[in-house]
């Protein structure tokens, strides 16, 4: 994230919580100084979302963000072999997946990696004729 960004959220950040606070009818001299001397004296860190990149149109995401949500798609999914949970909306009218992995095998129930609920296949056979084996055991 650049400097610009990152001093964009912060100057909101300090203008929300002044606002919030002097809803409460403190002194607004007070709250102005203890909220800049906050932010002077302590850093505040963005941290980036965790992507790696084998290509262009592959990123690796970490899925911890996504596991086992109960309105998520139950589908797994390969991640380039290190899997996790669908970040699609699940939909009831789909079982639980989303409309990409129900018209994909989860009509039948015949997703290629399982759903998330159940136990993960040791060695994955995609549907282009080829087993698949998961980075992380």
């Amino acid at each position: 994230m650049n400097d610009y960004y990152m001093d964009l959220i912060l100057c909101k950040l300090k203008k929300d919580i002044f606002t919030e606070l002097s809803e409460n009818n403190l002194e607004k001299e007070k709250i102005q100084k203890c909220v800049n001397e906050y932010f002077h004296s302590n850093e505040i860190l963005f941290e980036e979302e965790d992507v790696q990149k084998l290509s262009v149109s592959h990123p690796i995401r970490d899925r911890c963000l996504y596991k086992d949500k109960k309105e998520k798609c139950i589908a797994r999914i390969w991640n380039e072999g290190h899997g996790g949970q669908c970040s699609c909306k699940g939909k009831s009218i789909y079982n639980g997946y989303c409309k990409t992995h129900f018209k994909k095998g989860g009509e039948k129930d015949e997703w290629w990696l399982g759903r998330i609920d159940g136990r993960r296949p040791e060695r994955p056979f995609h549907p282009d004729g080829f087993h698949k084996n998961w980075k992380n055991k």
